[in-house]
């Protein structure tokens, strides 16, 4: 069965969110991408183990920050920006769909970490195969 109009409009703003929560994933780990190379061309293991920690914690951190903003404001968010205003049951639907989907998102700063830090090693190409 294919979803409706409805679903698709749910997911539409449901998933612009779960973009915006991956954004300071992605801009740390673009960042570390640079300095874990810099730390593995020099043979600095211990500054390597810093800015993969320091980079995963961070990311985890600003990103458990958004998720939680959008877990309790969930309902706020959808009525405003629904594209159909006095609608409540896709507004409602909408924050369900909300509440659940922040919690994926909580898994990407770990894999987004360690593909950036292997990239910076110049192993990137072989960790997305493995």
């Amino acid at each position: 069965m294919t979803a409706g109009t409805m679903e698709v409009a749910i997911f539409t703003v449901v998933w612009r969110f779960v973009s915006i929560a991956f954004l300071p994933s992605m801009g740390i780990g673009i960042s570390t991408i640079t300095v874990s190379g810099v730390a593995y061309g020099a043979r600095n293991i211990q500054n390597f183990r810093i800015t993969l920690n320091y980079s995963t914690l961070l990311s985890l951190t600003i990103t458990a920050l958004i998720c939680a903003i959008f877990f309790i404001f969930a309902y706020l968010i959808s009525n405003a920006f629904n594209f159909i205003s006095g609608n409540t049951e896709m507004i409602a639907r909408t924050a369900e769909v909300l509440r659940i989907m922040v919690f994926y998102n909580l898994f990407v700063p770990f894999g987004a970490t360690a593909v950036y830090v292997y990239q910076g090693v110049g192993s990137g190409i072989l960790f997305v195969i493995i």
